[in-house]
């Protein structure tokens, strides 16, 4: 079926995969979600190679079924935490090499949004580094990030709010949260859109 997705895989595509064995279902959307989100070049940046042999070791599908449980217990810091683990100062450090704090919220986003058993109504969202450097250059908060570079903060409580603040703001303006994040990914920059001041009034809500 991976062979199957379309060209370029979409976040659809990748939503869409199913299976009746739950641990071919997570396989295949993991792989997916690295597919999508590292492209198929051999997760290949310019120059840069990303070996990620350890993630898809022997013990990929525990870590997927550990993640998959905390996602339908409604646990998302917890599903994040299998990724990562507390390093010097309370700063996370990632469990598997090449699968670091910007890419770790993918795997659980799309397990999440994949569930045979219904979408949870709280699911994780993408916080990827363009997400959170676009969150605190329009808001000023800075919560989410790294100060020297504003990548991703490797903070499960900080990524559960962040959650939660995205379905709040997603309510608020009757939509799926994945626009308002794909709004920070891609739009950001951009002067002139009705979106903005919706969000960062919902923004003054949840972080006075």
């Amino acid at each position: 079926m991976i062979n199957n997705l379309s060209r370029p895989i979409t976040r659809s595509s990748v939503i869409g995969l199913r299976d009746p064995n739950p641990v071919t279902r997570r396989r295949r959307v993991a792989i997916a979600s690295l597919m999508w989100g590292y492209g198929i070049t051999g997760t290949r940046w310019g120059s840069w190679v990303t070996d990620i042999s350890n993630f898809l070791s022997p013990t990929l599908d525990t870590v997927l079924a550990d993640c998959d449980a905390h996602l339908t217990a409604g646990r998302i810091a917890e599903a994040y935490e299998v990724f990562a683990h507390p390093g010097a100062g309370g700063v996370a450090v990632e469990n598997h090499h090449g699968i670091g704090v910007p890419y770790i919220t993918k795997i659980p986003y799309f397990l999440a949004r994949n569930s045979p058993d219904g979408v949870p109504a709280e699911y994780p969202m993408i916080l990827d580094t363009k997400v959170s450097m676009a969150l605190a250059q329009l808001t000023g908060y800075r919560l989410l990030v790294r100060p020297a570079n504003y990548r991703p903060r490797p903070d499960s409580a900080a990524y559960e709010r962040y959650v939660s603040a995205m379905h709040g703001w997603a309510s608020a303006l009757d939509v799926l949260p994945e626009a308002i994040e794909y709004y920070l990914w891609d739009k950001a920059d951009k002067s002139g859109s009705p979106l903005w001041s919706a969000c960062r009034a919902q923004h003054a809500l949840h972080f006075p």
